[in-house]
């Protein structure tokens, strides 16, 4: 009876161990095949990318009136006027030209804004041959530049107009940004007008 259930005891310990195992196996085989899928999910996936934007406007024309042009001198802290009439001009005919606004001879000393005031603009969609009128930027608008005048030479001011066209399209107001380029050019020629101070400015 003591040799049976030593036996016995062995088998189930036998048995014991082979459901362990078997346990363990399928265990391993589930999460291996877990594992698995997951790679294949991960491997099957892209990455999308949305993005939204706004057409600009398709202009044939836009026009802009600028009424006078003023510069700061910053040694005196003072405005002066660069005695400019009103100039009307179509702003996509300068893409790759400039307009020449005024020439004028001013005190030696270093300038560092330029204001000008725009009385008035439209454009025309190329859709389209209507004149729209546009609301312009109320006031002035002050372009900061880093001019010093010097005796016997001529600085030149590059001012760059860029409309924003999506402003356009939909609300029809005249927002634009403006940049300003300065350069010394030598010899100075000969002024063609004085400069005006500027009352109040």
């Amino acid at each position: 009876m003591k040799r049976f259930s030593k036996n016995e005891k062995a088998l189930s310990s036998t048995l014991a161990s082979i459901i362990l195992i078997a346990a363990t196996i399928a265990l391993s085989i589930s999460a291996t095949a877990w594992v698995g899928s997951l790679a294949t999910g991960f491997m099957n996936t892209g990455t999308l990318l949305v993005k939204i934007k706004d057409k600009p406007a398709e202009l044939a024309n836009l026009y802009v009136t600028v009424n006078d042009f003023y510069v700061h001198n910053a040694d005196q802290d003072s405005w002066i006027s660069l005695g400019v009439t009103a100039t009307h001009f179509d702003l996509l005919t300068l893409q790759d030209q400039t307009l020449d606004i005024t020439q004028m001879q001013l005190q030696s000393g270093h300038y560092n804004k330029i204001r000008l005031i725009i009385e008035a603009a439209s454009c025309i969609f190329n859709n389209g041959a209507e004149e729209i009128p546009l609301t312009v930027p109320p006031d002035h608008i002050d372009i900061i530049i880093n001019a010093q005048i010097t005796a016997g030479t001529t600085t030149q001011v590059v001012i760059d107009i860029q409309p924003d066209t999506v402003s356009i399209s939909t609300t029809h107001n005249l927002k634009p940004v403006l940049k300003a380029e300065v350069t010394q050019v030598t010899p100075s020629p000969s002024p063609s007008t004085s400069p005006f101070p500027s009352p109040g400015a």
